[in-house]
């Protein structure tokens, strides 16, 4: 009977078994060891619903593939995003709704929450996802019957003010207020 191994601490927090299998089977990290690890830390994701010592977990209260997201696992074990971020793609329904909330009074959007069964509501609720996972726009409240409040984030206004799809029909100061976000990305009016 051979003794088995126990890692320490440091090293279940440093070497990932999926990445270096030798090395994890030369200390005596286990899978086990990973998930009990990769639980320690908090969800960054926007949408997940599972809490710090939980599986990461969709918006449906399903458990993601793997039973994590690849950010939670990178936080845990300290990597630098491996992903990049890629260029922004706009289609012409997302493009018109940040037209929607760059002029409306209140700069919002209202979306449906997952539970809406209305016609339509999926396609809405579709394009506000996608353009949550963008970065386009965040939820900042929920409505008494249950849609989401989604405001333009930075990334949204500098979308807003540069894409060649978005249609703006109002570029002057008058057109927003002096406290809007845009501010510091619109371009100068040289007229």
């Amino acid at each position: 009977m051979g003794t088995t191994l126990q890692p320490t601490p440091e090293q279940i927090a440093t070497v990932d078994p999926l990445h270096d299998m030798i090395l994890a089977d030369q200390l005596g990290i286990t899978m086990a060891h990973r998930n009990a690890h990769i639980r320690t830390v908090g969800c960054d994701e926007p949408r997940c619903t599972g809490r710090t010592g939980a599986e990461c977990r969709g918006p449906n209260g399903h458990m993601v593939k793997g039973g994590y997201h690849a950010s939670r696992v990178d936080k845990a074990y300290n990597r630098a995003k491996t992903r990049t971020a890629a260029k922004r793609k706009l289609t012409d329904p997302q493009a018109e709704w940040l037209e929607d909330a760059a002029e409306s009074h209140d700069h919002r959007l209202y979306a449906p929450d997952q539970y809406a069964t209305l016609r339509g509501d999926a396609a809405r609720r579709a394009k506000a996802d996608a353009m949550e996972r963008a970065g386009l726009i965040h939820q900042v409240d929920t409505t008494p019957d249950g849609w989401r409040v989604l405001e333009l984030t930075d990334t949204g206004w500098a979308t807003y003010w540069t894409h060649r799809l978005v249609i703006r029909r109002d570029l002057t100061p008058l057109g927003h207020p002096g406290t809007c976000p845009c501010n510091t990305t619109r371009p100068t009016d040289t007229n």
